[in-house]
């Protein structure tokens, strides 16, 4: 580093005002003839006194706010000490923090489409603490060269690499074990579609299309024609809802490549907003194996990471690999990830008097349904004066309910179960969504089970392990299972 001591990028106020421009942008745009009229409208002196004193508190603020943001940039320093990175906000409310080089997991690059245009990147970095897992340690913002710069000197601080691992670092930029394409990128796309989207689409293409045959079979006229753009306007914004979450993850994983430097992973990807994760080899917790229904219906399925730094925002995504088949998951894994094979074991299925744990839920959920289906139907529909099919399709609706649950507990009773390796679990879990987590007993912080009273009896227990990672990701449940198998991954945990 030429410098040890560095204010973040001035570009960083625009961006923190981003909001409020936006929002004034905005109100000029949709109040436009609102204001050429009140200007026009002010001729007299009360008028215009009142448009002045609304203009200027309005400024004011704007003028406020700008100038916080200013003091709170030329206040805030980052420096290097040691092996200690410090970051000072030296306002009225002095705020120093700091943080042990050595006990970060991970620096990432991102930048969005402002940052890209002007040249400057966000540097993101995690450290190895529960209690901040949910969320990003540090962010600064930097010229793109700086930007890089600083993350070198960061990695070369943290493992004392040499200047010719460093070159070899920066060149697997350029070079990368695993890229995808835009087409596998789309299909990745579809394969991860949750069941609930497609069904939403899959029901509004088929009701659309059968309303739409009525409406013409029936004839249009001009009493017709409004209800008949209506209801178009309404199919279209269910559909377009629906691809939006394929569109958006398109984008977000565009340009996908990942490649192995040493003992770190480097990942990048991103459209709008590009990404370049570093991930530890020996800071990952464990690794999934993920299928949804239709990427099980056709062969697929996508490999995830859990470590502190990646996934922990709601923009983040863990993903190393995208949807493939497993054979060509495998290839791939043996280049980027050799430290685990994830070649299936033997998997201890549950047994079938664990139906029990089943029993409960459904039950809540027949009650609930029969008191929803009994209270719509006797009160609602007459009160509103909806035709007698409305029954028919309250009541189909919470039948169809019903049977999705049942079949979703025999394909958890088909899928579930644990193999208790000698230096790694592995748990498959899930119903219509098949999750298969590999995790080394060393990454367990602690393993919970519980049992109720079939449970006891019939010698079986549920449980969950608990990782070092977001919260979203740092508790794994385990399927209910041989009571003894519970035990046995006490003791390898111990050992």
């Amino acid at each position: 580093m030429k410098n040890n001591r560095f204010r973040c990028h001035p570009s960083l106020i625009i961006e923190n005002l981003g909001t409020l421009i936006v929002g004034i942008i905005a109100i000029l745009v949709f109040n436009a003839n609102d204001f050429v009229e009140l200007f026009q409208e002010a001729g007299n002196a009360v008028d215009l006194k009142d448009t002045i004193i609304g203009v200027g508190i309005l400024t004011l603020l704007c003028v406020v706010f700008t100038g916080y943001q200013v003091i709170i940039y030329l206040k805030t320093w980052i420096s290097i000490e040691n092996d200690t990175l410090l970051i000072e906000r030296l306002t009225l409310r002095t705020i120093r923090r700091n943080f042990s080089i050595k006990n970060i997991s991970n620096i990432n690059l991102e930048q969005n489409v402002f940052e890209r245009i002007i040249g400057t990147c966000k540097v993101k970095i995690d450290t190895n603490s529960q209690s901040t897992a949910n969320e990003t340690d540090i962010k600064i913002v930097l010229k793109l060269s700086d930007a890089k710069e600083f993350r070198n000197y960061i990695l070369e601080q943290l493992d004392g690499e040499s200047k010719n691992q460093r070159k070899q670092f920066e060149g697997a930029v350029e070079s990368f074990d695993v890229a995808y394409a835009p087409g596998h990128i789309a299909m990745h796309c579809l394969y991860s579609m949750s069941l609930t989207v497609a069904a939403i689409l899959i029901i509004t293409l088929a009701g659309g299309t059968v309303w739409l045959g009525y409406v013409i079979e029936d004839g249009l006229t001009v009493k017709t024609l409004a209800p008949l753009l209506g209801g178009i306007i309404t199919v279209l914004w269910f559909i377009g809802t629906c691809l939006y979450s394929l569109v958006r993850d398109f984008f977000r994983y565009y340009g996908f490549r990942a490649k192995r430097v040493e003992d770190r992973i480097l990942l990048s990807y991103g459209l709008l907003r590009k990404r370049q994760y570093v991930l530890p080899v020996d800071k990952i917790n464990s690794v999934k194996v993920k299928a949804r229904l239709i990427s099980r219906l056709c062969r697929r399925q996508s490999v995830e990471v859990i470590c502190i730094g990646v996934g922990d925002e709601k923009s983040e995504n863990s993903l190393l690999m995208l949807s493939e088949r497993k054979d060509d998951i495998l290839g791939r894994l043996a280049l980027l990830l050799p430290e685990y094979i994830i070649e299936e074991p033997e998997i201890e299925m549950r047994r079938p008097c664990s139906l029990f744990s089943e029993i409960y839920p459904l039950i809540f959920m027949i009650v609930v349904e029969a008191i929803i289906v009994a209270t719509t139907i006797l009160y609602i529909i007459p009160e509103l004066n909806l035709p007698a099919i409305a029954s028919s399709l309250v009541a189909a609706a919470a039948a169809v309910l019903i049977v999705v649950y049942i079949v979703a507990i025999a394909l958890r009773m088909k899928t579930e179960g644990i193999h208790v390796g000698d230096s790694t679990l592995v748990a498959v879990t899930g119903a219509f969504t098949r999750v298969v987590t590999w995790v080394p007993y060393r990454r367990i912080q602690s393993l919970a089970f519980h049992q109720g009273p079939f449970a006891r009896h019939f010698g079986y227990a549920g449980g969950e392990i608990s990782i070092l990672a977001a919260s979203a990701s740092s508790t794994h449940s385990l399927p209910p299972l041989d009571e003894k198998l519970y035990r046995r991954i006490q003791e390898k945990i111990r050992e």
